[in-house]
């Protein structure tokens, strides 16, 4: 495999190199093993499927739950492992390294467009001629919980009451709620960041668009998911994100995706391109951290800095540029290299294992010396290697490396050929915000959808951008290596037997999904919250007075 990264170690030293190659390598068989050898190979290769699986935004917990998508991945992969049959650890790792992780395994329910029974996905699927209650679109559609649904009493009553005078299909209700203003800015925080979004960041944005001052004529009608949009996508200004900024070193080092643009440019992989993600609890947790003045931005993405010889590092990494220094060196010095049938595939070590080095306090040079010499037992044979001869890099030439293929990145020109096109000399980032809005009204005048509020003639610009915060639990209960305790055979026939199994969402007249209403305007039915109810979680009561005066023409 050819990476075309320029950017990361994962492309300059290309971590995924083998990782769909047909040679037989030199792989371990588990199932000839016993005894201590064994134990340490099934180490070995549950920490390598870990590693790779952590690269794809989940946890380690979530790894080892057996209930959740990626468990159930992790634990047939394991069993395959263990089988015995020809090629199965390197098969194994081949599949970790292929497989996508879900958007609700991740935190990204309103996204998760392979999951029917949430998010926008369930919301068109109703649309489409499914069948569900109106409550059920508030809690599969947007997440509701109880909590929030009996401060949102006003807008479900509204939405039942329609339902049930028979003024609008439940069809056409659900239509309603994936047009919303929330929905728009639900797509905006799961396209960029990858997340759903928090409720402190939702409730923001929509005050915001519910604000009125004296040139505003109808406060109903401005949408603020086109200004969320500009503010997490903001860069190289005063209104960029402190969670841009983390995303965008997580990929300019770790190669760990946010958003589309990233994903384009990955290789291919086996049959699909090469998908990863940041983990989102993480990343919060980091924000909040730095928000607080618990940490810097600094302590979470510097690179850094070279002595005068540049053979040394002076100034040290924040944690993402160690990690991926830490990463690297397991990478390129425990790699499938013996003999003519070798893959090239090298190691992906986990979190844990990455943390464990820190904590001995070993520097990734360390690390770099000790397995230089020793095999991985993942295999049965490996090349011996000196550190810094034949293309294998030391921390110093890597910091220089990342350095040089920063200012070279094309995602970076990208980004400031964006910044360049988007703001001229003469321009604020508010007043472009603004002329993006004039020009919205003027294609209005011209066109004007019967559904459509009327457009202010100048939106509402918040004081003060928002960085956004989640209240979100991702993280499920740890759950115990369950092969520690179970047979490898059994489990594989448990699993193979679970698997087998098809759910099917009850509350959908069929599976088929219609495509998205992507031709027609989002921005139309708005979830305002009445002067009584600002400040609070609910979300579309404030539709039901629109729908009193403005026809939604469906």
């Amino acid at each position: 495999m050819t990476t075309d990264w320029s950017k990361t170690w994962a492309g300059q030293n290309g971590w995924y190199d083998g990782y769909d190659s047909t040679a037989t390598g030199s792989f371990v068989d588990i199932s000839t093993l016993s005894g201590a050898e064994r134990d340490a190979a099934i180490t070995s290769v549950r920490e390598n499927i870990i590693g790779l699986l952590e690269q794809k935004g989940v946890t380690r917990a979530q790894i080892l739950d057996p209930t959740s998508d990626v468990g159930q991945f992790y634990q047939t992969q394991m069993a395959n492992a263990a089988s015995g049959s020809d090629n199965a650890t390197r098969d194994a790792y081949q599949a970790a390294a292929q497989t996508t992780t879900s958007g609700t395994d991740r935190g990204n329910k309103w996204g998760a467009d392979t999951d029917h029974t949430m998010g926008r996905t369930y919301l068109d699927a109703i649309a489409a001629g499914g069948s569900a209650t109106v409550t059920d679109l508030y809690t599969s559609g947007f997440g509701r919980t109880e909590e929030e649904m009996a401060k949102d009493t006003e807008g479900l009553q509204y939405w039942e009451d329609k339902l049930a005078s028979g003024a609008m299909t439940i069809q056409q209700i659900a239509q309603s709620f994936a047009q919303s203003e929330e929905a728009n800015i639900r797509d905006v925080y799961s396209d960029e960041y990858g997340r759903d979004a928090d409720q402190g960041g939702l409730d923001y944005f929509m005050n915001v668009s519910g604000r009125e001052d004296a040139t505003q004529t109808d406060h109903n009608a401005y949408d603020a998911s086109q200004l969320v949009s500009d503010s997490l996508k903001a860069r190289g200004n005063d209104y960029e994100q402190v969670e841009t900024s983390i995303r965008d070193a997580g990929w300019d080092l770790l190669g760990q995706a946010s958003n589309e643009a990233q994903r384009s440019t990955m290789p291919t992989l086996g049959d699909n391109r090469l998908f990863t993600a940041m983990e989102n609890t993480q990343v919060v947790d980091w924000v909040k951290k730095i928000q607080s003045g618990e940490m810097t931005l600094e302590e979470v993405i510097a690179r850094p800095e070279l002595n005068e010889e540049g053979t040394e590092i002076a100034k040290p990494a924040g944690i993402l540029y160690d990690r991926g220094d830490r990463m690297d060196a397991f990478n390129q010095y425990d790699v499938d290299d013996f003999g003519d049938q070798a893959t090239g595939m090298g190691r992906f070590a986990s979190l844990q294992e990455i943390q464990k080095t820190i904590d001995d306090g070993e520097t990734p040079d360390d690390i770099r010396e000790l397995l230089s010499k020793k095999k991985w037992d993942s295999l049965t044979q490996e090349e011996v290697k000196e550190v810094g001869e034949d293309g294998l890099s030391t921390s110093a030439t890597l910091a220089q490396q990342a350095a040089e293929n920063f200012e070279s990145t094309p995602f970076k020109e990208l980004r400031q050929e964006e910044a360049r096109a988007d703001l001229s000399p003469n321009e604020t980032w508010a007043s472009r915000i603004q002329a993006y809005y004039q020009k919205q009204i003027d294609d209005k005048k011209a066109v004007k959808s019967a559904w459509r509020p009327t457009v202010p003639d100048k939106p509402g610009i918040p004081d003060k951008m928002p960085v956004a915060e989640s209240e979100i639990d991702y993280m499920p209960n740890t759950q115990a290596d369950p092969f520690s305790k179970t047979p490898y055979g059994d489990a594989k026939q448990a699993f193979d037997t679970e698997k087998s199994k098809t759910q099917t969402p009850t509350q959908l007249a069929s599976p088929t999904v219609a495509q998205r209403f992507t031709g027609t305007s989002a921005k139309g039915v708005k979830m305002k919250r009445s002067k009584a109810s600002m400040g609070t979680t609910r979300g579309t009561k404030q539709l039901g007075r629109e729908q009193q005066t403005k026809s939604l023409n469906i």
